[in-house]
């Protein structure tokens, strides 16, 4: 059964064709979403020529992702954080009046002077009318925008402005089911780590369920780091970090490797080596043969001279306990495990040591002709002494 009513067409032939299609299918991504939403509304009538959705989330490099819909084909684009809120384009947008307003906003570009980029384009693109919706999510607190253009002579009618209304409303949540998910595992590979992030979000949450991994371990830390954050301001302190933490962390990552903590000063990183144990010790090592080059940064950050901050970093291979632990209530996705102690106490000797990178044999073994045998040393709980190794001269 049908209806004349341009609300209900829409709800009756939109809503349901989705819902099929989303059961068929399972979670479609944003630009089968708009591109279901886009052709649906043209085979109903309303005379979609361009249609665009901007969705704001959270990641700490960017801001979100907007898609466009034009001709049967999409564009997506990632938009950088820095600055997104104080830049011009979105200042001078309708993006911004919706974000402000919470309400709709048409603009017959035909009849008027677009002096707002977007809308200048539109017109110059053969554009004559644009309508701009917030999408209905229960989270209002970022954004989230859907709009439409047309190059109909006569713009959109009521009845395709009445129909468009309705499909945002049907296609909204849907698109919130999105974001919403998009959401949590962006915080939990912000927070957690991708692998271990990938873990909890699968439902491995249990207290005390923890799986033995074989992988390279790399702990890292600075020297001297209460002296230096007594001499430096906490600006200055937390900058120093960062850029302790980037110059390392971004070749732990580039390699392969998971951040799973940051501990201070230092850090822990895995590298899973269940199929191949010399390929993560070599992306281990690589990582901290990267790190070390750019670490002569660190002190330039914060105006001190080369040589002014040192650090240290152990490495070794070996089962790692990998998952949670904590309380009921607050759990900690972590790894644990006598190989993680060794790698600390690896860490920890390369204070008394002249040497910054230290490795176990049995790192070393996977990586035979980058490492140097240097002596046997007794690390603090450890009960047997350990041989210890250091990078040849020409690393």
């Amino acid at each position: 059964m049908t209806s004349d009513t341009p609300g209900e067409a829409v709800l009756e032939g939109l809503a349901e064709r989705l819902a099929l299609r989303v059961a068929g299918i399972g979670a479609p991504t944003y630009e089968e979403l708009l591109d279901f939403l886009a052709r649906g509304l043209s085979d109903i009538g309303v005379p979609v020529w361009r249609a665009f959705v901007g969705i704001e989330t959270l990641h700490p490099v960017q801001s979100g992702r907007t898609v466009t819909w034009s001709a049967g084909e999409t564009d997506t684009h990632r938009r950088e954080r820095e600055g997104t809120a104080d830049s011009e384009a979105y200042v001078n947008s309708p993006v911004r009046i919706v974000d402000e307003t919470s309400q709709a906003q048409r603009y017959r570009l035909g009849q008027m002077d677009a002096r707002m980029p977007t809308l200048r384009d539109l017109k110059d693109s053969g554009g004559l009318d644009y309508v701009i919706h917030p999408l209905p999510f229960i989270d209002r607190t970022r954004t989230a925008v859907i709009s439409f253009a047309t190059r109909a002579p006569d713009g959109f009618s009521d009845r395709d402005l009445e129909r468009l209304a309705v499909a945002v409303a049907v296609i909204g949540p849907h698109f919130e089911r999105l974001a919403v998910r998009e959401i949590a595992i962006n915080l939990l590979d912000t927070y957690v780590g991708p692998r271990s992030g990938q873990r909890v979000f699968e439902g491995r949450i249990d207290r005390g369920d923890l799986v033995a991994l074989p992988s390279a371990i790399l702990f890292a830390d600075l020297r001297d780091y209460t002296a230096l954050s007594e001499r430096l301001s906490g600006p200055d302190t937390v900058r120093m970090l960062d850029t302790w933490f980037e110059c390392l962390g971004e070749p732990i990552t580039r390699n392969g490797g998971e951040i799973l903590k940051f501990l201070g000063d230092g850090l822990l990183a895995v590298f899973a080596g269940e199929a191949d144990p010399a390929a993560a010790c070599r992306a281990a090592l690589n990582a901290a043969i990267e790190g070390d080059r750019c670490f002569p940064r660190v002190a330039e950050t914060v105006g001190l001279k080369p040589g002014a901050i040192d650090y240290g970093i152990g490495l070794h291979y070996g089962d790692v306990g990998y998952g949670n632990v904590g309380t009921r209530t607050r759990l900690d996705f972590t790894a644990i495990g006598p190989a993680v102690n060794l790698t600390s106490r690896l860490q920890d000797l390369s204070k008394r040591l002249p040497h910054t990178v230290l490795a176990s044999a049995t790192f070393a073994a996977h990586v035979p002709d980058v490492m140097i045998r240097h002596a046997s040393h007794h690390l603090r709980g450890i009960a047997e002494p350990v041989v210890v190794y250091t990078l040849g001269e020409d690393c």
